[in-house]
């Protein structure tokens, strides 16, 4: 009981003091009651530690390169360990925040009598919270009445400070303080302000950070640079003051360039949120979780760039643009242009950087201008030639829309747009946000240049990319400008496949035993009459006419129709519908000939998935996207799951020299693929109505599938000419494969010619007596 009093005493003389500091004048009875209260109410900080708080989820590549992250909550926040903080970090926060902080146990008297005496009698406030006291209100005390906290602050900091140690104590500080921008911790600020991890600031990136702490929202380096210098300048005399920085030090740390994040500086979010977004569709995330993927970093960068380029020619040739991103009202314009400027006058304050243009990607016509700063250097990027940029039109002129793009205006003549056959006033009206291309050289900065406008198709893709070997996912690209939360189209866009499907069908004959890769088919016409409703359908050929007498392996590296579906009716449709099913089981197919044009709907994964089995020699495996699952510092290795049969060996032998002979003919549809000189095997699909393109194409160490349509189904046209798989999706695999090659990281090689076996041919029941591959060759090319 003596000791209880005891302690009840020493708490009430604490508390006083602490009372006196915040100007409250309280009777004795009232502190005794409240400080019984905190004391039956005093929460536990053993368990609180930097690695205890909630952090963004983080997506890594197969390198363990930064894909992407995630905040949860209200802030970003990575936690890193006091030993990665610079010593100057650290020297700057003690001494701008706790000057003391190495000498006293959790409260400074110093402190407080310095802050009582500002107080009381100069009347002038002044903060004389010590760090451990800050942090308890960071963390565990936070939102409790201001009054009962600093009552259980006084209670609790030199037990917390015991607890943790001074080194805990600062790791646990410079992981939990907010630093505006959407941060929470030194980590997360430095990669956003500055582009870099917290362990690379330098000196004067450290104090311009820690001089923030006070009010990060009215001294953010992009929004007031005058606070912002003068924050950082109190910072480094403080360091001198306390003897661990001298004035020459701190007087070059001013004069030094800081450098500041900048668009150009960040992987493109349509990059990363793609690959992000397939690895979250097979696990829940959790705070502070790093998920280790199987994406390849440069792979998908390379696959997102390739879609939206080919889109772009698409729409280009077809005069197709879904216009501006936004458009300003005219009345805020002045307020947006000027709002603009002044954030690219203070970046390049900061230090000197090329000329710099807009990326206004992220923005829209909802974002107050004058919160523009907020979104720091994420909206500046460096120009370069041929590069990209977004602009404000701002006046229309005998010589075309003139568009503010930062430190150029640019000029859009007429032939810069005439490709979308609207006028200037529709296209590209004032206040219009748009995306521009930037000529082939540029001047130093300043002046009037030339651009070109980009188009924004309503036509839409998707690319996904596997390493056949183990089914991991290398890249794969949901969209043309996907971003977080959007319709995945690899994951989602199932859609009717088209030819691609043709190689099962052909896999089924060949279990059958109806036909061989060297049976001899005919390309003419076909008509089919449902007896009971009447119905009319005549298989056409996606070219013009028939083509007569031809050899299996012919047709379906022309993917000849016609031939497919007498393939499948020599069959029954029954028995390929069940074979095909095989290669994707969730989906049960009808038992109609019109499967064998792949009128039935699959995804860009499922696709891909079944593929696998053909660049495998007839085994699959999972399709997987983890390598590894880090939680609570604790990482586990995604297992390889073991492979298993699916396609007698003989079967997946003869469609892999099919498939090739598809890209080696002359008249293949994937023939454009063959000059990579990779010995690619593909197929084409295009379905009715040209409202799909489809093209898989792979090697032993790479499968890639591209889809080209439009979400609401309809006819892909050039004029009055429909497109096609050769024309849309080839071109975005030969991109992809080009890609990859040159890379040089995917273990890419030439592989020998696939040879057809005899062995395969006379196992199976052909049309007639068998023949080998090498006398229907000879005689196929004697006559």
């Amino acid at each position: 009981m003596v000791r209880h009093v005891c302690r009840l005493l020493r708490y009430s003389v604490i508390t006083v003091a602490v009372l006196v500091l915040i100007g409250m004048g309280m009777s004795a009875g009232f502190v005794g009651v409240l400080v019984d209260q905190a004391f039956r109410e005093l929460p536990e900080p053993q368990s609180l530690s930097a690695s205890s708080l909630v952090q963004d989820v983080q997506f890594l590549d197969r390198k363990r390169s930064p894909l992407a992250r995630y905040r949860v909550g209200d802030a970003h926040r990575i936690v890193v360990p006091y030993a990665e903080f610079p010593r100057h970090l650290v020297d700057a926060v003690v001494a701008s925040e706790d000057a003391r902080f190495w000498q006293h146990e959790g409260l400074d008297p110093r402190g407080i009598g310095r802050a009582v005496q500002a107080t009381v009698v100069n009347g002038a406030r002044q903060g004389g919270s010590t760090i451990p006291q800050q942090l308890l209100k960071l963390t565990m005390l936070g939102g409790r009445p201001g009054l009962l906290r600093k009552v259980e602050e006084a209670m609790l900091v030199r037990r917390f400070d015991a607890l943790l140690g001074k080194e805990g104590m600062l790791e646990l500080y410079l992981n939990a303080v907010f630093l505006g921008h959407g941060n929470t911790g030194v980590e997360s600020a430095a990669r956003d302000l500055f582009g870099v991890s917290a362990s690379a600031l330098t000196l004067a990136e450290s104090a311009l950070l820690i001089g923030m702490i006070p009010a990060p929202n009215h001294t953010s380096p992009f929004c007031d640079a005058g606070r912002a210098r003068e924050r950082q300048r109190i910072v480094l005399r403080r360091m001198v003051a306390t003897g661990v920085l001298d004035a020459t030090q701190a007087t070059e740390a001013e004069r030094l360039d800081v450098r500041v994040r900048l668009a150009s500086d960040d992987e493109d979010i349509g990059v990363t949120a793609s690959a992000a977004s397939v690895a979250t569709s097979s696990v829940a995330t959790a705070p502070g979780m790093a998920l280790t993927t199987t994406m390849d970093l440069p792979l998908q960068r390379a696959a997102t760039l390739a879609l939206r380029e080919h889109l772009e020619r698409y729409a280009h040739r077809r005069g197709e643009h879904r216009g501006p991103r936004f458009v300003i009202p005219i009345a805020a314009l002045d307020m947006w242009r000027e709002q603009l400027t002044a954030l690219r006058t203070t970046v390049h304050s900061w230090s000197a950087p090329p000329p710099l243009v807009y990326d206004l990607r992220s923005l829209s016509d909802r974002r107050s201008p004058d919160a523009l700063c907020t979104a720091g250097g994420t909206i500046l990027r460096k120009a370069t030639p041929k590069g990209q940029a977004s602009g404000i039109v701002f006046a229309h002129a005998a010589d075309g829309a003139h568009v503010d793009l930062g430190d150029f205006t640019g000029v859009l003549a007429p032939p810069s747009y005439a490709w979308t056959k609207q006028q200037i006033t529709a296209v590209v009206p004032i206040g219009a946000v748009v995306d521009v291309v930037l000529p082939d050289t540029l001047p130093e900065r300043g002046g009037t240049i030339p651009v070109m406008l980009v188009p924004r198709p309503k036509v839409e893709g998707a690319v996904v990319a596997i390493d056949p070997r183990s089914g991991a996912v290398r890249a794969a690209v949901g969209g043309y400008e996907y971003t977080r939360g959007d319709f995945h189209r690899v994951l989602r866009g199932a859609r009717p496949i088209g030819s691609t499907a043709k190689p099962f069908v052909y896999a089924a004959a060949f279990a059958a035993g109806t036909t061989t890769p060297l049976t001899p088919m005919q390309d003419v016409p076909l008509t089919f009459i449902d007896p009971w409703s009447g119905d009319v359908w005549e298989p056409k050929n996606w070219y013009v006419g028939f083509h007569g007498d031809m050899l299996a392996y012919e047709a379906l590296a022309r993917s000849v129709n016609t031939v497919a579906v007498q393939v499948l009716l020599g069959t029954t449709a029954a028995r390929t519908a069940a074979f095909v099913t095989a290669f994707h089981p969730v989906q049960q197919l009808p038992a109609v000939p019109s499967i064998a044009l792949g009128t039935f709907a699959w995804t860009p994964l499922e696709l891909a998935g079944a593929y696998l089995p053909l660049a495998r020699g007839g085994t699959t495996v999972p399709i997987r996207w983890l390598d590894a699952v880090t939680r609570s510092g604790e990482t586990s290795v995604v297992p390889q799951e073991a492979s298993r049969p699916l396609l007698a060996p003989q079967f997946a032998a003869t469609l892999d020299w099919m498939l090739r002979q598809g890209v080696r003919l002359p008249d293949g549809t994937g023939h454009q693929l063959d000059a990579l000189g990779l010995t690619i095997r593909a197929k084409t699909g295009t379905t009715n109505d040209a409202r799909d393109a489809w093209t898989v194409a792979y090697t032993p160490e790479l499968l890639v599938v591209a889809w080209v349509g439009y979400d609401v189904p309809a006819s892909l046209t050039y004029g009055s000419r429909q497109e096609s798989s050769t024309t849309l999706a080839v071109p975005i695999v030969h991109a992809v494969f080009h890609a990859a090659k040159d890379l040089g990281n995917l273990g890419l090689m030439p592989t020998a010619e696939p040879v057809l076996e005899q062995s395969s041919l006379t196992s199976f029941a052909a049309h007639g007596a068998p023949r080998t591959f090498t006398d229907a060759l000879r005689e196929k090319e004697e006559g």
